[in-house]
């Protein structure tokens, strides 16, 4: 009877771990809110966007999102809870390609790839309220700005790593990416704007 009360008490305990990490499992894209100036890059109809700013300024990021919005149709959601689709409606059920040109490839690698899918493009917060993650936004919700670093994380990956099927590069070590292939069939290729012009591609 030990024993099977024992078992039943491990299957109980499990279950509850289970639910815990469903709960606990946050998407990137979900939680990230965009800076006022940064939805001004979001919101823009334009065909080409000059984004400037000082360093560490979010400019990257921005990027990122939207590219990561772009390939996933996960939308934006701004402060306000309105949601910005990035990918055109008549191309949500589509595979895309995308064209991530950088100065070096190195740069596409070191900055781009890192934000799309490596963990910390923002920081994420436990809501007091709530207990669920949410970006932390210092200047935007009141509280945060004293939050202290041991109680803020890394957000995971823009990109997670289940949505994707391969990667490629040119000199891992060199952070020289190529290209990545999303499961759906969409695929992202790295191009250097110092390198020859790419042809033949729709």
């Amino acid at each position: 009877i030990k024993s099977s009360l024992k078992d039943r008490q491990d299957l109980k305990q499990g279950v509850a771990a289970a639910a815990k990490l469903v709960r606990q499992r946050v998407n990137a894209l979900e939680l990230f809110r965009p800076t006022k100036y940064q939805e001004e890059v979001v919101l823009s109809g334009a065909s080409e966007i000059l984004v400037q700013g000082a360093p560490r300024s979010g400019k990257s990021t921005i990027v990122a999102a939207m590219a990561s919005s772009y390939l996933t149709g996960i939308p934006i959601t701004f402060s306000d809870g309105s949601k910005h689709y990035v990918r055109e409606p008549g191309w949500m059920d589509r595979p895309v390609n995308m064209w991530l040109i950088g100065l070096q490839l190195n740069h596409i690698g070191q900055t781009i790839y890192r934000l799309l899918c490596k963990p910390g493009a923002f920081d994420i917060v436990r809501d007091k309220t709530t207990g669920m993650w949410r970006c932390w936004q210092p200047g935007v919700v009141p509280g945060d700005d004293v939050i202290p670093v041991n109680e803020r994380k890394p957000a995971p990956p823009f990109i997670p790593p289940t949505m994707i099927e391969k990667e490629s590069w040119a000199n891992k070590a060199a952070f020289q990416f190529e290209s990545l292939t999303m499961k759906d069939g969409s695929t992202v290729y790295a191009f250097a704007s110092s390198g020859a012009v790419k042809r033949g591609d729709p």
